[in-house]
């Protein structure tokens, strides 16, 4: 992996550990705890999901230094929806990333 996209998502797992109850439980039910995040991130032990996980501890996946401005779900296709806590910041740079897609594929204002 790429050292900036190594630290990227390293970044992303230690603030999803201090911040996140749902994540520091995950991680802690695997054996993880704060001090394996002080360092490098040990990227081979972080557990998958599972879709029925993230359904069951729905009320734990805000963070806690973050507000809620916009909860979205999934369609629920392939099972039961699942919720989605958005912050402005998450809205924001989901907007900039469809801006820049559909630029890509040759669309602008009024298309």
């Amino acid at each position: 992996m790429k050292h900036a996209a190594s630290s990227d998502l390293g970044a992303v797992a230690r603030n999803a550990f201090r911040n996140v109850p749902f994540y520091r439980a995950l991680y802690a039910r695997h054996g993880l705890s704060q001090a394996d995040f002080d360092g490098p991130v040990p990227f081979e032990r972080l557990p998958i999901v599972t879709p029925q996980e993230f359904i069951l501890r729905e009320e734990s996946r805000c963070a806690e230094n973050a507000s809620p401005y916009r909860v979205t779900s999934s369609s629920g296709t392939a099972g039961k929806p699942k919720t989605l806590f958005r912050t402005a910041g998450d809205t924001r740079r989901s907007t900039d990333i469809m801006v820049r897609l559909f630029s890509l594929a040759g669309l602008g204002r009024g298309d």
